[in-house]
């Protein structure tokens, strides 16, 4: 059985129980339920409003594509078993990581801890590593944690950090969570989630250079 990574610096941040404790379990599950007619509450009314100012402003962004490129921007991730999607290979500093977690799966995080500049290796390479070797690469404390219970956006969301990519550098991007994690036991965690099979290990690693 391997540990979920990280587990070093889930001990040994209190207020990090805390969070676990109150904002994944006083919510986290209540949240869920809310969200689910909201998410499937748009009428047609609201779908055709929305395509017709997509379409309209279509013409007029592409003026300024590269301009916004250069600035911070929201970035919208979706964590699925087992996988990242919509995360850019690169983006400007100060931009922020939004989770969005599929209602159908399991509950997720996003670890993003930064990668030596000395390091050649892929972020999946890096993640194949064995567990001492993986925490020797990525030994720092990690920029981001924030977390997405099944069917949410940011719920609890992050617990290290705000979400904000300030500092440039190359991170790799984890779920730690092990497989079969329920929203329960993200809840009631007192420490690093124990289990066979971490979420990165099948799949869930990816990169993000911030310039």
């Amino acid at each position: 059985m391997r540990r979920s990574y990280y587990g070093n610096w889930r001990e040994g941040l209190g207020p990090m129980k805390g969070n676990y404790k109150t904002r994944v379990g006083a919510v986290g599950l209540a949240v869920a339920l809310a969200m689910a007619p909201a998410a499937c509450g748009s009428s047609d009314d609201d779908v055709t409003a929305t395509a017709t100012t997509a379409t309209t402003a279509k013409p007029a962004a592409s003026t300024s594509t590269t301009a916004a490129s250069t600035k911070p921007q929201t970035i919208k991730v979706t964590g699925s078993d087992f996988k990242f999607t919509g995360l850019p290979e690169t983006a400007p500093a100060g931009s922020k990581i939004s989770l969005t977690t599929d209602k159908s799966g399991e509950p997720h995080e996003l670890v993003a801890v930064h990668v030596p500049e000395s390091e050649s290796r892929s972020a999946k390479e890096i993640a194949a590593l064995s567990d001492a070797e993986l925490e020797t690469v990525l030994a720092g404390d990690p920029a981001l944690v924030t977390i997405a219970m099944p069917g949410t956006t940011d719920t609890p969301g992050p617990v290290v950090g705000d979400g904000t990519h300030s500092e440039p550098g190359r991170y790799s991007i984890l779920c730690t969570f092990p497989k079969g994690t329920t929203p329960e036991d993200v809840a009631n965690a007192q420490g690093p989630l124990q289990g066979e099979d971490p979420h990165y290990h099948l799949g869930m690693v990816d990169e993000i250079t911030i310039q």
